[in-house]
């Protein structure tokens, strides 16, 4: 209640002084040839005059405070519409739009806005989020890892972690870019061997927008199987210096931005979490430090295009030893910080990316470098003596890419290809001792260093037909790696795609895509290492994925668009671990590394399903969107038997609306459900005995009951409330966000755990003095998570 009431007294305040007008500002030019195209048309939603460039293709509109709507159109070109355009006084808003010619005779040229940014080689499975859906959507705290749980395929809850799930594929099978420049991770305290985690590294300030591709995975994209995120950035400030201030959900950030000089410009910033403070007082098991840094170096001359961008991040998880040692310490913090270890991490990643533009098209050259430290280590009873060491990891991965790419124009002919280059050296010191087959504890010890060349090539050509209604996209790929004799032929990793949109009215489209895909598994698995030699050496290849798309789509009106969407994956050749018997694709991440362990490319699975999807863009003060998905996971157990995987969820449901109000008010609220989520019991049998407890202190999974429990299903109720406040010198966005408002319980795997005494001790079976009574511990999540955030900016 007194975060709500200082919320209030904030905004209340605000509404003192507020400044009258701001500035959308920029150029348009030819996407091509980079001229400005002199007299364009600008209009803006509930704007009745229509603003033009001048005669070299600039402009500059003053509008009110507020977001706007914005479609540019030029004759003979393809119009552009941009939504929720921020205006404020005190700093304009840039935009250089890139118009390309059109090919479609000028009487059938429509000046619309798209909703979705769909290409030739992805007509279907793409879905675009705007910079103002990113950081106002309700209950995501301004990060962009959560706001694409809303979208389509996406998984919204796992049973265990926070791993990104679409498309019924692993975690491990998605990949991110921002500017062409692939980054390792988009979040922090990542674990090794897969994607996701609790907070995210990117930091929005940096970003325009994104696009989510769940499949017809473009050519020139890689070692991707189930989605590829691409983040779009902003330019910085041209005409003087700026600097925000953002005070978040776990952390306090600062950034800065200006003109270097007349073609160049620079976005910088910090951020400093304390949800380690904040987490503390809920009395969670980890809590968590972390620190990151975002830059960018833009410039632009004559028919050139530089960008260069920096990604780092410093992460520290701590156990929350001080409330696990007091005597009212809940079952639930013993069993966690019993055998959660702690860890450290850092992650940074350094990368260009040059264009030249010609008459008849584009060269791209990118050059990056990223470095992945994962460091972790636990100890018997949390005693940090030597002699107690249980577990020692320490890993890190160095990747060094470089990519070619030429795009050639020519009417409606497109030609794409190019190469790339990866060199990667991964080393792991890894100690642990652990149970194995017949619960026999062993030592696993070894020290590994792999490095590996890994090269590719695509070429791709799409051409329209019948005055652009008939769209056809045709690519092929082939990848390989120096790791091992199941990677090096390029031959066994061909990858064709082809796609095809065809408008069946100015209105609908249907589209469809079939496609084989090729991912290297994780570093994890190719480095596992026993007696100096790399068992997996000669027996893992790349994961093969054969996918089949299909879709349609209505655009309602300018702003409304519908789409449904089915699709088809089947896997092959997928990593099966040895030591535990399963697939890859079902097992858990222990907070750590997944996948260090002996493995065979011998199983196979399958994913499918359709998605439903409407949305509204911001249009008349309000947006919402809806979507549906229904879909199936199964992988292959060790009897060869298809099984649900750790994913099966079957149905999934995000419902978002929001709406502005006068004076800069917005509200917002999301509705999310999804159902019952499968999980491998504990053998509570094993788990019991002393010996095994003792040396492992959590149950261990029955592998032979793979994922035949079921998490209830689960529902949340997000809301959120913001308020902007322009100053003359400066701006002022204030908002309360509420997670689960409603206090719905949200299920997790349950613990397994002795029976203590009294004394804290654990009581013994007194029919079996070598065995633990044991029970099981409901683990859920009911919390409500209020959230207030200030965000200014000079």
């Amino acid at each position: 209640m007194r975060k709500i009431l200082l919320f209030t007294l904030f905004v209340l305040v605000g509404n003192l002084l507020n400044a009258q007008s701001g500035l959308i500002q920029g150029s348009v030019i030819d996407f091509l040839d980079r001229s400005g195209l002199p007299y364009a048309n600008i209009s803006i939603d509930n704007e009745a005059q229509v603003f033009t460039t001048d005669s070299l293709g600039d402009f500059s509109i003053e509008l009110k405070p507020g977001y706007h709507n914005v479609t540019v159109s030029y004759l003979s070109y393809e119009s552009k519409k941009y939504h929720q355009v921020k205006v404020d006084p005190i700093k304009p808003n840039n935009l250089v739009v890139t118009l390309k010619q059109s090919n479609v005779n000028l009487d059938e040229i429509v000046v619309k806005g798209k909703s979705q940014s769909k290409t030739s080689e992805t007509p279907l499975s793409i879905k675009s989020i705007g910079i103002n859906e990113i950081t106002r959507l309700p209950g995501t705290t301004i990060d962009v890892s959560k706001v694409i749980k809303n979208l389509p395929g996406v998984l919204p809850k796992v049973s265990f972690g926070y791993n990104i799930i679409v498309r019924g594929g692993a975690s491990h099978e998605n990949k991110f870019y921002i500017e062409g420049i692939e980054i390792p991770s988009i979040n922090h305290f990542s674990v090794q061997g897969v994607s996701g985690g609790p907070n995210g590294m990117i930091n929005v300030d940096l970003l325009k927008g994104a696009n989510l591709i769940t499949g017809a995975f473009p050519a020139n994209r890689y070692n991707a199987l189930s989605s590829v995120l691409n983040l779009n950035t902003r330019s910085g400030r041209t005409d003087r210096l700026g600097g925000k201030f953002t005070l978040g959900a776990t952390d306090v950030g600062l950034s800065l931005e200006g003109p270097l000089s007349k073609n160049s410009n620079f976005i910088i910033s910090g951020r400093k979490s304390f949800s380690e403070y904040y987490l503390k007082a809920f009395k969670l098991p980890v809590l968590p430090a972390y620190s990151d840094y975002n830059f960018k170096f833009e410039s632009r001359w004559k028919r050139n295009e530089l960008k260069i961008i920096g990604i780092g991040a410093v992460d520290q998880s701590r156990l929350n030893l001080d409330d696990a040692n007091k005597p009212d310490a809940s079952v639930g913090l013993l069993y966690n910080t019993g055998y959660i270890p702690e860890g450290d991490q850092n992650v940074h990643t350094l990368g260009l990316n040059y264009k030249k533009f010609s008459d008849y098209g584009y060269s791209t050259i990118i050059l990056s470098t990223s470095y992945f430290r994962n460091k972790a280590i636990k100890y018997f009873d949390n005693s940090f003596e030597q002699e107690d060491l249980w577990f020692d990891y320490d890993a890190t991965e160095m990747k060094t890419q470089a990519r070619f790419e030429q795009n050639i124009y020519v009417g409606d002919n497109e030609l794409r290809f190019g190469v790339s280059l990866e060199n990667s050296v991964f080393s792991l010191d890894n100690y642990a001792i652990e149970i194995g087959q017949e619960n026999l504890p062993f030592i696993v010890d070894f020290d590994s260093k792999l490095s590996t060349l890994a090269y590719g090539a695509f070429v791709s050509y799409s051409r329209k037909f019948l005055n652009d209604k008939l769209n056809i996209f045709g690519g092929l790929r082939m990848d390989a790696n120096s790791y091992g004799d199941l990677t090096q032929n390029p031959l066994d990793q061909v990858s064709p795609r082809i796609s095809a949109s065809y408008k069946v009215t100015n209105k609908s489209t249907i589209s469809t895509n079939i496609g084989s895909y090729y991912q290297l598994p994780p570093s994890t698995i190719l480095a596992y290492s026993e007696d100096g030699a790399l068992v997996n050496q000669n027996r893992i290849g790349y994961i093969n994925s054969n996918q089949l798309a299909l879709g349609y789509s209505y655009q309602i009106s300018e702003d409304k668009i519908v789409s449904i969407e089915t699709f088809y994956k089947q896997y092959d050749k997928y990593p099966f671990l040895l030591r535990d018997s399963i697939s890859f694709a079902n097992a858990n991440a222990d907070y750590v590394a997944v996948g260090n362990q002996p493995a065979s490319s011998t199983t196979k699975g399958r994913a499918y399903g359709v998605e439903l999807f409407i949305q509204k863009k911001f249009r008349k003060n309000s947006l919402w969107s809806a979507s549906y998905n229904y879909s199936v996971s199964e992988f292959e157990d060790k009897n060869g038997d298809f099984v649900s995987s750790s994913w099966d969820t079957r149905h999934f449901l995000n419902l978002v609306y929001a709406k502005t109000f006068g004076k800069n008010w917005q509200i917002g609220g999301k509705f999310t459900f999804a159902s019952a989520s499968p999980y491998t019991p504990f053998d509570q049998s094993a788990s019991s005995q002393k010996a095994f407890w003792d040396l492992n202190r959590r149950g261990i999974f029955d592998y032979d009951q793979l994922n035949t429990a079921f998490l209830k299903p689960f529902r949340t109720l997000d809301f959120r409330i913001d308020k902007n406040v322009y100053y003359k010198k400066f701006t002022a966005n204030f908002y309360l966000d509420i997670q689960n408002i409603s206090s719905s319980a949200i299920e997790y795997i349950p613990y397994l755990v002795p029976v203590r005494n009294e004394d804290g001790s654990f009581k013994l079976d007194p029919e079996n003095p070598n065995q633990y009574q044991t029970e099981l511990i409901t683990s859920d999540s009911g919390r409500v998570l209020p959230t207030i955030g200030i965000i200014i900016e000079i």
